[in-house]
Formats: C-alpha cells, sequence, structure tokens
C-alpha cells in the first residue's frame, strides 16, 4: 500500500524496474535498525523510569504535547480539531472492542479503492452489472460478503456469552 501510495506498483518486475530504489531502502532499514540498536542501548535505562509516571500526569502530558504537535504540522486548527476528533473516534472504537488497524488500512487504501472503481464504471459506461458479470469480479465481492458474514456472525456469537 505504501508503495502504491508513492506511485510504485510492486510486482514481479519490480525489482527490475527499481532496484536501485529498493536497494536504497534496505540499506536505510539496516542503518535505521543499528541506529535504534545505539540510541535504545544508551536510553533504555533512563526511559523506563517513564512507566512509573503516574497516569494523572502522563495523560494531560501526552495531549498537550499532540495538541502541539498538531498544530505545528501546518499552524491550523484544522488539525487540532482532527486530532481531537479522530482521539474520541480512536477511544469509542476502543470502548466497543472493534480493532484499529483495519480502519487505517482503509484509510490509506481507500484513495486507490476509489480510483480504482471509477475506473471501472468509466469503462463499463457507469454500468455497475461490471462488478457481476465478470468472474473475477463476482468471485472477489462474493468472497467479501461472505467474510463480512463470518466476521459478523463470529462478533455475536461473542458478544452472546
Amino acid at each position: 500500500g505504501a508503495f502504491m501510495i508513492q506511485g510504485l506498483v510492486p510486482g514481479p518486475l519490480f525489482m527490475q524496474q527499481h532496484a536501485p530504489m529498493l536497494y536504497a531502502l534496505f540499506i536505510v532499514l539496516i542503518i535505521s535498525n543499528l541506529f535504534t540498536f545505539v540510541v535504545g542501548s544508551i536510553f533504555l535505562k533512563l526511559v523506563k523510569n517513564l512507566s512509573n509516571i503516574p497516569r494523572q500526569y502522563l495523560y494531560p502530558a501526552v495531549i498537550v504535547f499532540g495538541v502541539i504537535g498538531a498544530f505545528v504540522f501546518r499552524n491550523t486548527l484544522f488539525d487540532v480539531n482532527a486530532m481531537i476528533f479522530l482521539g474520541v473516534f480512536g477511544y469509542v472504537l476502543a470502548k466497543f472492542d472493534l480493532p484499529l488497524p483495519p480502519i487505517l488500512v482503509s484509510f490509506i487504501l481507500g484513495e486507490i479503492l476509489e480510483r480504482k472503481m471509477r475506473q471501472s464504471l468509466l469503462i463499463s459506461r457507469g454500468n455497475l452489472s461490471i462488478f457481476i458479470t465478470h468472474p473475477i469480479a463476482f468471485t472477489f465481492l462474493l468472497l467479501t460478503i461472505a467474510v463480512v458474514v463470518f466476521l459478523g456472525i463470529k462478533s455475536k456469537k461473542r458478544y452472546k456469552i
């Protein structure tokens, strides 16, 4: 998903078409791991004391630094409001035991899905039957429905107990 956001299409020809970039990425990952090891080793003894800070002091400090960081990003209150809204949204999701990673993935891949769906509808001149009449698209549609139904049934059983 991250490669596709940057305009790089992963696949069998990725190494041939973007080899220098891929090797640079590997080198950066190795360097960052070494740097993390060195810095982590140095600061481990200091950082372990952070877990001893009482929650009534830690949570307000995290909120204050979060608001400052959101404002400094682009100097707009919109970013602060977005941070507060998304924080409340995440809190509500956590209270209802809903997983956060699928929502984050949907934010990342949503634009790609929208672009590909628009392309499909342009090819079919706005006819939604393109998703049913083609075997591969229909198979993925059925698999998606099956997964949603299965997860819904599993979730119902979990809350009935």
